[in-house]
């Protein structure tokens, strides 16, 4: 209830700001026509709802509505996305499949597919590995990194501070609506900003060169 996915939502022009603007590439949001929009988002909304009996691979297809005239069939780089897509997420196993018959994970992954599909520069995620087991929470935060690495703007609204301090650049916390706090993991995720914001304390450790925590409930005194 802080405001994180009301914030996504604003960024995409999905609702409006109540001050404020939203610019992309120096242009207002606001005033870019909706395909134009689309072009330059790539989204994946919290639960990775799928509502329609589609095949995976019709699904993945929808990435590319953006670029598209609405009668013509796919073209040939259009294809390419779509197939790198899937490639990326792994799911060509079962692009014929039916999006309704896959796990949550194989779904998420699915819809992943989608919203790289589009090419967009920037790619918005709500609660990308929220529901899924440690295995796939970890496969979806990697192969949302390795979309930053293939020059792609990635914005992820996460409650797990773990995989937050491990995969992200920058950390932005929100708490009742204001901003609290900006800056690298190491800086922001400090013991009093756990305490005040979270009310928890961390367990820490390291190894490999990689840092890791585990929030643990503060002692009742």
């Amino acid at each position: 209830g802080a405001g994180k996915t009301t914030l996504l939502r604003a960024l995409l022009g999905l609702v409006a700001p109540l001050s404020g603007e939203v610019s992309v590439a120096g242009h207002h949001l606001a005033d870019m026509p909706i395909k134009e929009r689309a072009r330059h988002f790539g989204y994946l909304a919290q639960g990775a709802p799928a509502h329609w009996p589609m095949t995976v691979r019709s699904i993945v297809e929808l990435g590319r509505m953006p670029h598209r005239h609405p009668w013509r069939n796919l073209s040939a780089h259009d294809r390419a996305c779509v197939d790198v897509a899937v490639e990326q997420t792994g799911i060509a196993a079962f692009v014929q499949r039916l999006v309704t018959s896959l796990s949550g994970g194989e779904r998420a992954r699915v819809m992943l597919a989608r919203a790289i599909a589009v090419g967009a520069p920037f790619l918005l995620a709500d609660e990308p590995a929220a529901s899924l087991d440690p295995h796939y929470q970890l496969q979806m935060t990697s192969l949302l990194k390795e979309q930053v690495s293939a020059h792609c703007s990635v914005v992820v609204v996460m409650h797990d501070l773990n995989l937050a301090q491990q995969f992200c650049d920058r950390l932005i916390v929100i708490d009742g609506g204001n901003l609290v706090a900006d800056g690298v993991p190491r800086d922001v995720l400090t013991d009093g900003l756990l305490q005040k914001i979270f009310r928890v304390h961390a367990a820490r450790w390291s190894e490999n060169d990689r840092h890791y925590m585990v929030p643990v409930l503060e002692e009742p005194h």
